[in-house]
């Protein structure tokens, strides 16, 4: 029974030095730099869309928006041959006014 305990008692710490992280050499292996994403800034404007319409589309028409904060459109507006728009207004501005 003693032979089987000291037997035991080897053959573990043989296993266990077999996983050791170190090399022979001595230098460690370098570890991998993990990867952090770097965050989207958030966005500062957001896209208003539509189509401009009266029975018929509205082409070629100038689209303007009044908001709460007082601010409008970040560029021009103008409709297609369609009546279908597309503009930006600040982050924070809504609601706004269409005309």
């Amino acid at each position: 029974m003693d032979r089987l305990t000291l037997s035991g008692a080897l053959l573990s710490a043989v296993l266990i030095t077999g996983c050791s992280d170190s090399s022979s050499s001595g230098a460690s292996d370098p570890q991998p730099t993990p990867s952090t994403p770097t965050p989207e800034a958030p966005a500062t404007t957001q896209s208003l869309t539509g189509t401009a319409a009266i029975g018929a589309a509205i082409t070629d028409g100038t689209v303007t928006a009044i908001c709460a904060d007082g601010s409008t459109f970040t560029e021009s507006v103008t409709t297609d041959a369609n009546g279908n728009w597309s503009g930006e207004v600040a982050n924070g501005a809504m609601p706004c006014a269409l005309q």
